[in-house]
């Protein structure tokens, strides 16, 4: 009997193991609005504060970077937190006849895990309706060719170029992780917009930040296009020089700072309309030159800076010829000794030793012709009939037969995850 019973405390205690206690997943829930002493879309309203109760006790942090209310108030606004109640204070007087919209943008966070609070709007109004329009889309760093994350989207209805060095804005979001921006509730009004990346937060332009060119927005028309934001550089004066190029045909104007605002382009007198590099920091202006010396005038601001473009009329008697690359496996690229203003489709041939290539299209670009084939065999030949390019001096071609290697491109463009 003693033997069964010592085998039984044995059986028992092998059974039996220590296990440390894990307290559960980790709470990744950010804390929910629950209720709201006005509700949100109220009309008529004439008080400056709001209480928000939350589902669990929460903090705040950098307020004054995140919390976004729009029309944008001049005094911050002052937030009071005490377990799970929020209690929001607008220190500026309130507008007459206006929709007001508060994002808090993770600025509220639950009080254990600092999970912040998602995507949540809150508005009201001041009259007796609340504004319906919107203006969303997308903005991009031109420096990097990528998004820009955490990018203001800033709308004046004041209408002068220095108003984002000067006022904060009237209306404002942020761009989220793919450079997406929407501003919503906006009245029918006309818009200044900006995008800015606002490296100190103080709603203002400053030295070396990313600035977009101003453009004006209507609220009732279509969404702009994407917004390209690239640096600025507030206390250098601007200085420009003439880039000397090969051809007269087309006129370089380096400058020593992105161009943010329109500038004035004059050649011989006549105003010129002209492009930008994609820096903004290079001007181009095509020029077809009647005369040997061409004197230019360009006016940045109340600046004003003239050059004299001279060169031989010799160059406007050659005729064009090409040089070719291959920016992929199907496309033919040409570049043309001189800019092209037409072409002649049908005087272009394509060969490889067994037979005539079928050309698809073709299309031209300043100096660049591109040649689209559809074909299993690369050519190793293309050829020019006389005056099938002629160039904006009004040459033609004589005829051009040029021996080319092509490589078909093995990259595949599958992407398995």
């Amino acid at each position: 009997m003693k033997q069964l019973h010592i085998f039984f405390s044995l059986l028992l205690f092998s059974c039996a193991s220590v296990q440390t206690l894990t307290g559960g997943d980790r709470d990744t829930t950010p804390p929910k609005v629950i209720s709201t002493t006005t509700d949100s879309g109220t009309l008529h309203v004439a008080t400056n504060q709001f209480t928000f109760i939350f589902d669990e006790n929460i903090a705040a942090t950098n307020v004054n970077e995140l919390l976004l209310i729009s029309p944008t108030q001049v005094k911050n606004p002052t937030l009071e937190v005490k377990g799970s109640v929020l209690k929001l204070t607008l220190n500026d007087t309130l507008i007459p006849n206006t929709t007001y919209t508060i994002k808090f943008n993770g600025c509220i966070l639950d009080l254990n895990e600092s999970n912040p609070m998602g995507d949540y709007s809150y508005l009201f109004s001041t009259g007796a309706y609340l504004d319906s329009t919107s203006v969303q889309g997308y903005v991009r760093n031109i420096t990097t060719n990528q998004p820009c994350i955490n990018c203001n989207i800033q709308l004046y209805t004041e209408q002068s170029d220095s108003v984002v060095l000067k006022q904060k804005p009237d209306y404002i979001t942020k761009t989220n992780a793919q450079g997406f921006y929407t501003l919503t509730n906006l009245p029918n009004k006309i818009f200044k917009a900006v995008a800015l990346l606002d490296e100190n937060k103080n709603l203002l332009l400053d030295n070396k930040e990313f600035i977009s060119l101003p453009l004006l927005v209507n609220t009732t028309h279509t969404n702009p296009d994407t917004i390209v934001v690239f640096p600025f550089f507030q206390h250098i004066n601007y200085q420009a020089s003439l880039v000397k190029t090969q051809e007269p045909g087309i006129i370089k104007i380096a400058l020593n700072k992105p161009l943010i605002y329109p500038a004035l382009l004059s050649l011989n007198d006549t105003s010129t309309s002209y492009k930008l590099t994609p820096l903004k920091d290079t001007i181009i202006c095509d020029l077809l030159p009647y005369r040997d010396t061409t004197l230019i005038s360009l006016q940045i601001d109340t600046t004003k800076f003239y050059f004299t473009n001279i060169f031989s009329a010799n160059n406007l008697l050659k005729a064009p010829d090409i040089d070719y690359y291959s920016n992929n496996s199907n496309t033919l690229v040409l570049k043309s000794t001189t800019r092209i203003s037409n072409l002649n489709h049908n005087a272009f041939k394509l060969r490889n030793t067994n037979s005539i290539i079928d050309i698809q299209n073709i299309t031209n670009e300043d100096h660049l012709i591109f040649i689209k084939f559809n074909s299993i065999d690369l050519p190793n030949q293309v050829e020019v009939l006389q005056d099938g390019i002629t160039d904006i001096y009004g040459n033609n071609n004589s005829l051009i037969s040029k021996n080319i290697t092509l490589t078909r491109n093995l990259n595949s463009n599958l992407k398995i995850n």
